[in-house]
């Protein structure tokens, strides 16, 4: 299963044979991916990975919000350490409706919200389209 909305399966992998994804009956050319990179604060990344791993990746898949890999830069530039979450939505308004619900839920805000916001020094986000094919490939 791909993408769930609530307890409610809203779309599948391609499987890799480069078909589009169905989503609520309409076909899709690809998956909505979004690439998010983090600046973390000297000394923090290790706890900032663990917190994301551990407590931020299951309560966002709980929302249902596809994670497909997060973790420390392979290389950090000009020093800084930095960190990554990649994740897959249906549509960039499913993409929206779960990010706003996510980000506004009690869940969130009392739970993994400070462990992970505190090490943050800066972000940037990057959201792409990319074909499902593709989308299985990045899963870890």
């Amino acid at each position: 299963m791909w993408f769930v909305d609530g307890d409610r399966d809203v779309g599948s992998a391609a499987g890799g044979s480069g078909a589009p994804l169905s989503v609520a009956g309409a076909m899709m050319p690809g998956v909505i991916v979004e690439i998010r990179t983090y600046q973390i604060k000297p000394g923090e990344r290790d706890e900032f990975v663990r917190v994301m791993r551990t407590q931020s990746v299951p309560l966002l898949q709980k929302f249902g919000i596809a994670v497909l890999d997060c973790g420390p830069s392979l290389v950090d530039e000009d020093g800084a350490e930095t960190a990554y979450l990649i994740r897959a939505f249906p549509a960039r308004e499913i993409r929206d409706e779960q990010e706003t619900t996510f980000y506004a839920s009690p869940q969130w805000r009392r739970g993994p919200r400070e462990a992970i916001v505190s090490r943050i020094e800066s972000s940037h986000t990057v959201v792409l389209e990319m074909p499902a094919a593709a989308v299985e490939a990045l899963r870890r």
